[in-house]
């Protein structure tokens, strides 16, 4: 039975707000027999609350068959500033002590980067246990930082990660690539193609299949029953209110539609961020009632509120650079697992929404264009919805379920 560990510092499973693609891979690696252990923080990203209080180390906890090592990592943080960056230097430190501590010695160790050091750490546990180095990229550090404009490509700091994610890239024995075009971007550091494989971000369709069991937050059932018994039409955005995701423009087309005759659509925003008090703010200056906001949700739930809604929206800024290596957000992939039609802002190299035919697409930044598309799906006959959004679930069933994903790791662990 081979081994596997998983270092991510912002892993979770189900029952909390975050992203589960490792927890999903690992459910079904271990259905084929695969031993799968999690290094993950005990400080949540998104709700930045500790998940356990515990002695020692490290906390133990099996899921579903997969076994999660919690990780103390400090300091708390609220924004991306230098307490973050300890945050990451933190878990990089302290998963090393862990991953030695124990006696067992992995197949394989991933290193999934948001950022490089759980790259670094796994590098560097890979040595000691004499185990294949796999590196994960979920996230282009330190280019996603130098595109945004936290920092010019010349700091110091980025520089050094510059450096850091080039060593990587040469001693990984293969390169998981969650967007599309990554391949490119390593090509073009001197990096052989031939390491790099695709496996976009996905979902696990046993959820949206089977929905019960499942309760929201009574604040946010409540107004999704009162919001359907007045007539509205439910327009979700459910993920992060940070930087790269341009709810701002979102909120604008709801301003655009507010003060417009079509009043039976609603915008229901649920997630939490560093943006969110600002966005409260805005819609509270300029008096959108048909805005409602609500804080972020366990993973396992993501599917019931969606199958409760009308339309999903998602959009980004307008950063070509940033996307010519293509998009793999999974709130898009949740949209569609629950055949909804999503109305999508971007500039990317790829689009699922379009590949897929399940809604409609619009440049980035543009707020009247994307209230014409919400109006314009308000208007559409309830069957043609349905039919739009099942396209979108099909796509996912074929592309983007968690076995057909699995299938590809497997190949990439074994070639």
């Amino acid at each position: 039975m081979k081994k596997i560990w998983f270092l991510n510092h912002y892993a979770i499973y189900s029952n909390h707000p975050g992203i589960t693609r490792h927890f999903d891979f690992g459910k079904e690696l271990v259905k084929r027999r695969y031993e799968v252990t999690i290094f993950a923080s005990n400080f949540n990203h998104v709700n930045k609350t500790y998940i356990n209080d515990f002695q020692g180390l490290y906390k133990e906890e099996f899921v579903e068959g997969v076994r999660f090592l919690w990780i103390k990592t400090y300091p708390s943080y609220k924004d991306n500033d230098w307490r973050r960056f300890l945050n990451m230097l933190s878990y990089a430190y302290e998963v090393i002590k862990v991953g030695l501590k124990l006696e067992e010695r992995p197949d394989i160790i991933l290193g999934s980067s948001l950022h490089l050091f759980a790259a670094l750490s796994a590098y560097i546990l890979s040595k000691r246990k004499k185990a294949k180095f796999v590196f994960e990229v979920r996230d282009l550090w330190p280019q996603s930082m130098v595109e945004l404009g936290s920092y010019t490509r010349y700091h110091p700091i980025v520089w050094l990660m510059y450096k850091l994610e080039k060593f990587l890239y040469k001693r990984a024995s293969k390169i998981i690539a969650v967007l599309p075009k990554i391949e490119n971007y390593i090509e073009d550091l001197g990096i052989e193609k031939s390491k790099v494989i695709y496996i976009p971000n996905g979902v696990d369709l046993e959820p949206n299949d089977s929905k019960s069991g499942v309760l929201l937050p009574d604040g946010l059932e409540d107004s999704i029953n009162s919001l359907k018994r007045s007539g509205k039409l439910i327009v979700a955005y459910v993920g992060s209110f940070g930087v790269a995701n341009n709810v701002e423009i979102i909120l604008e087309a709801a301003q655009i539609i507010h003060k417009s005759e079509f009043q039976n659509i609603h915008f229901l925003l649920v997630g939490d961020g560093n943006r969110k008090e600002k966005l409260v703010e805005y819609v509270e200056k300029n008096n959108l009632q048909n805005v409602s906001f609500f804080s972020a949700i366990p993973k396992k739930a993501v599917s019931y509120l969606l199958s409760k809604v009308d339309i999903t929206v998602i959009a980004w800024k307008n950063r070509k650079n940033l996307y010519k290596y293509g998009i793999s957000a999974n709130k898009i992939f949740d949209y569609m697992a629950a055949a909804k039609p999503v109305v999508i802002s971007i500039n990317a190299a790829n689009n699922p929404v379009e590949e897929a035919n399940c809604g409609i697409s619009i440049p980035p930044e543009n707020a009247i264009e994307l209230a014409k598309a919400l109006v314009y799906l308000s208007n559409m006959p309830m069957e043609d919805r349905i039919a739009m959004g099942n396209r979108g679930r099909e796509y996912v069933r074929k592309h983007h379920s968690i076995p057909i994903l699995v299938d590809k790791l497997v190949n990439a662990f074994n070639s």
